[in-house]
């Protein structure tokens, strides 16, 4: 794409150079600065687990469902939606906050010791793993109480 090709069109048409897509402000200095980081957090808990993800967030939609057929039939449903807010929770969890995904040091880690690159990366799939597992089990608790 060319920039100055966006300037001289008609008034009103879209130009992304200038627009602020989405709502959001993109700080790509923050992107760069993280990126080793985020790529591999990424595999570990979405890309390498992704059978494991997948079948958490079917069996939280299954019992969601369920709950609200119940729930609609006037059945108390309370201890499901409490079993069900936790696995989401479980479900969605990030075992790296964007402070720490910030850090130089845990960013320099991944450039320059494979060791703990490792050691961090076994440490996110762990818990992903376990976690999704985890949410799964409950979605399933949550749905077999309403049956």
């Amino acid at each position: 794409m060319v920039p100055g090709l966006y300037a001289r069109a008609p008034k009103g048409y879209p130009n992304p150079f200038t627009m602020k897509l989405g709502g959001v402000d993109f700080d790509d200095k923050l992107s760069s600065g993280r990126r080793n980081v985020v790529n591999a957090l990424f595999d570990q808990v979405i890309t390498f687990r992704h059978a494991e993800l997948k079948a958490a967030w079917g069996a939280i939609h299954t019992a969601d469902a369920q709950v609200a057929k119940a729930r609609a039939g006037g059945r108390n449903v309370e201890a499901a939606l409490a079993q069900l807010a936790e696995a989401r929770k479980l479900a969605s969890a990030v075992p790296l906050d964007a402070r720490r995904a910030s850090d130089r040091e845990v960013n320099a880690a991944f450039k320059d010791k494979p060791e703990v690159k490792s050691r961090m990366e076994t440490e996110w799939d762990t818990t992903a793993k376990a976690s999704y597992a985890r949410a799964r089990e409950l979605a399933e608790a949550a749905a077999g109480k309403i049956r």
